[in-house]
């Protein structure tokens, strides 16, 4: 199996596993051009989205041996949040989806109260 294909199984196990844990989780994909303009598909899955224009946030996959801020992962990996704080080994995915759903869980809630209270 190739880089983009696990990359997408995993992100789209995923979003199933976030539904059924009732995160408002959508797999997304766009194609686009790197910064030396070459064709490259960007894969995440958006993260309260719920009533809003945008998403939240959204996660991403990385794979062991990825570098991100300077530190090589060892173990593949789910990072997301405003500025990447929040990180949980991807495997097993369903002990990760456990620890994404809470964070997401607990920011939905934050999102509830900033508007209100009511969706």
């Amino acid at each position: 199996m190739s880089a983009p294909t696990d990359e997408r199984a995993v992100l789209q196990r995923l979003t199933e596993l976030l539904a059924h844990r009732g995160v408002d989780a959508v797999y997304e994909e766009r194609d686009d051009t790197d910064t030396t303009g070459k064709p490259v598909t960007y894969r995440w899955i958006g993260l309260n989205g719920h009533r809003r224009r945008y998403y939240d946030t959204g996660l991403w996959w990385y794979p062991a041996g990825w570098t991100f801020k300077g530190e090589r992962l060892t173990q593949a990996q789910f990072i997301w949040g405003h500025n990447f704080e929040h990180r949980v080994a991807a495997e097993p995915i369903e002990a990760a989806a456990g620890v994404v759903a809470a964070q997401a869980r607990a920011r939905a809630e934050e999102l509830r109260l900033q508007r209100g209270g009511g969706w």
